[in-house]
């Protein structure tokens, strides 16, 4: 093994087979010179001159060039395959070694060009033809969920929209432009806001951004975004700044946030760029209202009362006015006028029963909100009010059903809970009164009179222990100046 060691086939360097192992990187032409270069090496290295003896550097000093010998230290890389060049093998035998070297380097070099070659690429024609199929079925999915939200039954629109949003998501092309606008109203018009917004921001149209940003508005005023909203409206305005709707929208959403300056300055802005338009005017006043500027409110009506006197809206919002001032017969007046002319507005309804409790008119109050909770039973305020009037006119049951109901529509509300036990304590209704103050202090644990009520309450039926542990936790909030 040392002996052969010593006698590598000098063609194998490590360049050579670098070479060879290049794999995708290894061409015909580079191939045919390693064959060739390899082929050459081998020769020299085991075929001698035929004519001429070999040159004095290279003569072995025994036995004689081209002699086999058990003891020649000169390795021969035909030895497998024979005794060597001037041994016992035959010149067959060396054709038959040639044969094999070449076939051996052949099968390399295809096993190298089968590697390198990468998997037969579908074709192109294949490739668009896909393609169109799959954007023809998108097309399809698109317009079916377009169709559906213009239906009777627009909800089942909603999975084709929701796979029409993540196709276009995927497109860059101006082409799809239209589509998205529709996709948005479709969106907009099954009051999917975050999604109509989603689609919205997608949208590059220069000749419409002033659209776009006054519909992204609302979705955002509709997703509970407000500052997103705001800067919207204010980016519509920067684009235009004779645009009233923008304004309009942008000085609600800051009477919303008590900026009641900002707020009516947009909205003032609107008016004196649409007189003509109901809730410019309206929305004004009812920001002047919220403000507590009620006669400013009164007088700004007052003068476009000529414009908007057939409306109910605009005797609610003058009826509010007069309510802020006190002003109980005015306001009586505005607010029947309101009701006269819209008869399921609930809020007028509402605003008459306090306008006649104002006025200590409480069966006429009690009226005004038995009104109110027919055209909304689940709202839990006009319960409340009812039971207030109901105390007034001096009917405990009654005051103790409204006040249940309040309880039922809006668990939350403790005070009311605390007063529903009261009213059930008047009733001699001790033990449920006392569940009710229990509920309450669970919700509320310092909530301090409920649990002097709770010691009071347990003390006349008998339970002192637990008067007793009431009362010390009554004690101990009580020095405590942030409790109730």
């Amino acid at each position: 093994m040392a002996q052969r060691a010593q006698g590598r086939v000098p063609w194998l360097t490590s360049r050579s087979k670098n070479r060879i192992n290049r794999g995708p990187g290894l061409d015909e032409t580079a191939m045919k010179e390693d064959l060739s270069l390899a082929l050459r090496h081998t020769v020299e290295r085991t075929i001698p001159r035929s004519a001429s003896p070999p040159s004095p550097g290279l003569r072995p000093t025994s036995p004689r060039w081209g002699e086999g010998s058990k003891n020649n230290n000169f390795y021969s890389p035909l030895a497998p395959f024979g005794r060597g060049v001037g041994g016992e093998g035959s010149t067959v035998q060396l054709e038959d070694y040639f044969r094999w070297i070449i076939l051996v380097l052949l099968i390399l070099w295809l096993r190298s060009l089968a590697v390198a070659e990468p998997n037969p690429p579908i074709s192109l024609v294949s490739q668009e033809s896909n393609r169109r199929g799959t954007r023809a079925q998108e097309e399809e999915a698109c317009r079916l969920g377009l169709e559906l939200a213009g239906s009777a039954n627009p909800a089942d629109a909603l999975p084709y929209l929701s796979s029409c949003q993540q196709v276009l998501a995927k497109r860059t092309d101006q082409a799809v432009l239209a589509s998205r606008w529709e996709l948005a109203k479709a969106f907009l018009k099954l009051e999917r806001f975050t999604e109509a917004a989603s689609v919205l921001e997608t949208i590059h149209d220069e000749a419409q951004e002033g659209a776009r940003q006054k519909i992204l508005g609302l979705c955002y005023a509709k997703s509970s975004r407000v500052e997103d909203a705001i800067q919207c409206f204010g980016r519509a305005i920067a684009l235009d700044s004779q645009d009233a709707d923008a304004r309009f929208n942008l000085g609600v959403l800051l009477s919303g946030k008590n900026e009641a300056d900002q707020a009516l300055i947009q909205l003032g802005q609107a008016v004196n760029l649409n007189p003509a338009e109901p809730r410019y005017s309206l929305g004004l006043a009812e920001a002047l209202i919220d403000a507590k500027r009620y006669a400013v409110a009164v007088e700004f009506l007052t003068a476009v009362r000529s414009k908007f006197e057939t409306l109910g809206q605009f005797h609610y919002a003058l009826g509010l006015a007069y309510y802020g001032q006190h002003n109980a017969p005015s306001a009586i007046e505005e607010l029947q006028k309101a009701t006269a002319l819209e008869p399921k507005m609930e809020a007028a309804f509402y605003f008459l029963g306090n306008t006649y409790a104002l006025a200590e008119q409480y069966e006429k109050a009690f009226g005004a909100y038995r009104q109110a909770i027919a055209l909304n039973p689940k709202h839990a305020p006009y319960y409340g009010r009812l039971a207030l009037v109901a105390e007034k006119l001096g009917n405990p049951e009654e005051v103790v059903r409204d006040l249940q109901q309040v309880v039922r529509l809006d668990p939350e509300d403790v005070i009311s809970q605390v007063n529903l036990a009261k009213a059930l304590s008047k009733m001699d209704r001790l033990p449920e009164a006392i569940e009710q103050l229990q509920a309450a202090v669970k919700k509320a644990p310092n909530y301090k009179e409920a649990y002097y009520l709770l010691s009071s309450y347990s003390r006349q039926i008998g339970n002192i222990s637990a008067a007793d542990a009431y009362i010390a936790t009554y004690r101990q909030l009580a020095s405590k100046p942030s409790s109730k």
